[in-house]
């Protein structure tokens, strides 16, 4: 995925509005409402998603994962739709919008062109204004199709490696030393 302006070749395809399908991710703080962004090709262009805050706590950034859907049917994790820092403010029980004005270019490697056929979102972070954070758990990505496609994060990985190589007591460790 790149950033960047509406490409020269691409003015030339036609447009159209696409909507969003939304994945469940259980125990999100936040839920996927309604969404849509202007589609050219392999470029996503103003991208909006409605949001309800289900939690209790006042919510001031979410990123939404995006999982997009090429002609043939394959689907890529594209990368993610950040809130706008400054923007996001939603009190619990309240809808919220995030938009995104900026164009996404989706291509395999630095060449091949995914052509968009579908998205998909789904909540991956929520940070509240107290300083707290919710991350979906690997259980609930693994109980969706999600798990095929996000891999591991480095974190989560050596966290892993240190309780295979030198068990529960020193992944406690640490845990507690973080």
């Amino acid at each position: 995925m790149s950033r960047g302006g509406r490409a020269v070749a691409a003015a030339a395809r036609p447009e159209h509005m696409a909507h969003f399908a939304f994945l469940n991710v259980p125990s999100a703080p936040v839920e996927l409402i309604d969404g849509w962004a202007d589609i050219s090709g392999n470029e996503a262009r103003d991208a909006r998603i409605h949001l309800d805050n289900k939690s209790r706590r006042l919510v001031k950034y979410v990123e939404v994962g995006w999982i997009v859907k090429d002609n043939s049917g394959r689907e890529f994790m594209a990368g993610s739709l950040p809130s706008a820092e400054s923007d996001m403010y939603l009190p619990p029980g309240q809808r919220g919008e995030m938009l995104q004005e900026t164009t996404l270019k989706f291509s395999h490697g630095r060449k091949d062109p995914v052509a968009i056929a579908s998205m998909t979102g789904f909540v991956s972070q929520v940070e509240y204004a107290d300083g707290g954070a919710w991350v979906p758990t690997r259980e609930a990505l693994g109980n969706s199709h999600l798990g095929k496609l996000i891999s591991p994060s480095p974190e989560e990985q050596r966290l892993t490696d240190l309780y295979k190589k030198k068990g529960l007591t020193a992944l406690l460790q640490d845990l507690n030393r973080n």
